[in-house]
């Protein structure tokens, strides 16, 4: 006699039939309910079954099955092969040999002072990485292929590299990802971000190198790219396409210096007098549903001020044109209302001189993102500079303006 019945785990397991001979049975309920009585194979989990009793005989049992191992496949046992024709032979595979990548060595030999490429500047950065890109090394000639002049120069492939010292020398522990030679983008995803419970939105920074690996085993280093993470779900969007900058000087009020690869902001400079520099960046960038978190406008110095002063954030209530404002102009024909720029009496945030000046717009860019019309960009300008002279005749009492690269600059490496 045999009782069957259909068993169901919780975890949606496909229905098995479970078999007990009835001289089984009734030793098993001598001994009491929860005896585990057998082990059996379900589909492709192995559990442990057990029974509780139940008074009337004949009745479906119920049962509790209890997940010993984790889901394995099951064995597939291979057909029996014919007399005298030994084992059973299965089609041939072709093997294809791993790529070999020399740096993953704990020491490969890399070299800094070759062409190779450049990482350039990301513009998405999020909390486990930033999005990077760079041109296509094209420096090698060959084809990879034969001993012809330049075959050994030719790109096999990249290796990045990324480490939290400012200037580190990569290392098998330092490998991020080999790359193909057709790769031009990378995105990376296992950085660390910054700490949530940080005071700053961007207080983790990495190191990041690219190396071109030639067909003659050389790897060429680019230069270090350092690259700030935001928080755990954060992205960082830096705004650099589309900006318009330029300089009004007093000194030169019809003079448009837009070619110029500089900013100057400050007061009793000897050639332009007192400066001020109108910028505007594009938001357009920015998702209408994102939340802006923070935003900071950042320039960084091209020239080393002898005395720095605090320079002073606006907003301008103007639209003006890169090619054309000048220190009495918005455009070609429109005069500002106040020479200079005319810029909102309340000031957005200020800062002092350093290797990189940094102004908080939180606020200005969540305005702009929602209400792109009132983006009509900012101004800067020396906070003190009503109370220097406009055209000051000694080296002793004149004060150097801040010189800040501008959109004209090339792209500074960090």
């Amino acid at each position: 006699m045999f009782l069957r019945r259909s068993w169901n785990s919780s975890s949606g397991t496909r229905s098995c039939p479970l078999s007990v001979r009835a001289s089984e049975l009734r030793e098993f309920l001598k001994e009491g309910p929860g005896r585990v009585v057998d082990t059996v194979r379900i589909g492709c989990k192995r559990l442990l079954v057990g029974l509780v009793a139940s008074a009337v005989m004949g009745a479906v049992l119920p049962q509790t099955a209890f997940a010993e191992a984790e889901e394995r496949p099951a064995p597939v046992q291979a057909p029996a092969a014919d007399e005298g024709e030994g084992p059973p032979k299965g089609p041939k595979i072709p093997k294809t040999p791993p790529r070999k990548y020399p740096t993953n060595s704990p020491d490969p030999k890399v070299t800094y002072d070759a062409a190779g490429t450049t990482l350039d500047a990301p513009t998405v950065v999020h909390g486990t990485g930033p999005e990077l890109s760079w041109p296509k090394y094209t420096q090698g000639k060959g084809k990879g292929k034969g001993k012809g002049k330049g075959a050994g120069d030719a790109l096999v492939g990249y290796q990045l590299h990324r480490s939290t010292r400012p200037d580190f020398k990569p290392t098998g522990a330092t490998l991020v990802a080999p790359l193909g030679r057709g790769a031009t983008s990378y995105k990376d995803t296992t950085a660390e971000p910054t700490r949530a419970d940080s005071a700053t939105e961007i207080a983790r920074r990495y190191s990041y190198r690219l190396l071109v690996e030639t067909k003659d085993g050389r790897l060429l280093a680019s230069p270090v790219r350092r690259v700030g993470v935001p928080k755990a779900g954060h992205t960082l969007r830096i705004l650099r396409s589309g900006q318009s900058d330029t300089t009004l000087s007093s000194a030169e009020p019809g003079a448009n210096l837009d070619d110029e690869k500089w900013l100057s902001v400050g007061a009793g400079d000897a050639k332009y007098g007192t400066t001020r520099a109108a910028l505007k960046l594009s938001t357009s960038g920015i998702p209408k549903k994102a939340t802006v978190l923070q935003a900071e406008l950042r320039l960084r110095e091209a020239e080393r001020a002898a005395k720095g002063q605090l320079l002073e954030l606006s907003p301008l209530k103007r639209q003006f044109t890169e090619e054309s404002a000048t220190w009495r102009k918005s455009g070609t024909k429109t005069p500002w209302s106040t020479g200079g720029g005319d810029a909102s009496p309340a000031v957005s945030d200020t800062t002092r001189q350093g290797d990189t000046y940094t102004w908080d717009v939180t606020s200005l860019t969540r305005q702009w993102a929602k209400r792109p019309s009132t983006n009509k960009g900012v101004l800067l300008k020396a906070a003190d500079e009503k109370a220097a002279d406009e055209s000051p005749t000694s080296s002793a009492t004149r004060r150097e303006p801040a010189r800040l690269l501008s959109s004209e600059a090339p792209d500074p490496a960090q």
